[in-house]
């Protein structure tokens, strides 16, 4: 499957089915919570959410008090969706529509240098700290 594939499949998932009406929904996305507050060290931490949609672990951790947020996912129209449901408060977070296995890390202009990183990376069920990430963004984050 391409990535102009994946992406199409992911934007169909979410524009014809409702949040309930997908598998992986989760009103209250406490086990990911947990983890990210047992190695976030603190409320400033850079928290990426990979594959995040419409998911609302970005909600949870706003009212949390986390501000530096992220949530990178394939279909326009899920972060769409989060968007509208979080409003304004979603004003802090950076959404990014983009397949994660090509997406690059922020990089200064002049020197290149990497200039977030993260130390947490979410994908649906699976959490971890950044550190071990195995996909392409999370690689890039815990290579100095």
């Amino acid at each position: 499957m391409t990535a102009s594939d994946r992406q199409l499949h992911w934007q169909t998932v979410y524009l014809t089915k409702g949040e309930q009406q997908v598998s992986w929904s989760q009103a209250d996305p406490q086990p990911s919570l947990r983890l990210i507050e047992s190695v976030a060290p603190g409320r400033d931490a850079s928290i990426i959410d990979i594959g995040g949609g419409a998911s609302r672990l970005v909600d949870a951790l706003l009212m949390r008090g986390f501000h530096d947020l992220t949530v990178l996912d394939l279909s326009e129209a899920a972060l769409a969706s989060a968007r509208k449901r979080i409003g304004a408060t979603g004003d802090a977070v950076l959404w990014v529509a983009d397949d994660a296995t090509v997406w690059q890390l922020p990089r200064a202009s002049t020197s290149g240098t990497i200039v977030r990183r993260f130390i947490f990376w979410s994908r649906r069920t699976i959490a971890r700290p950044i550190s071990t990430g195995c996909i392409a963004a999370s690689r890039q984050a815990a290579t100095p």
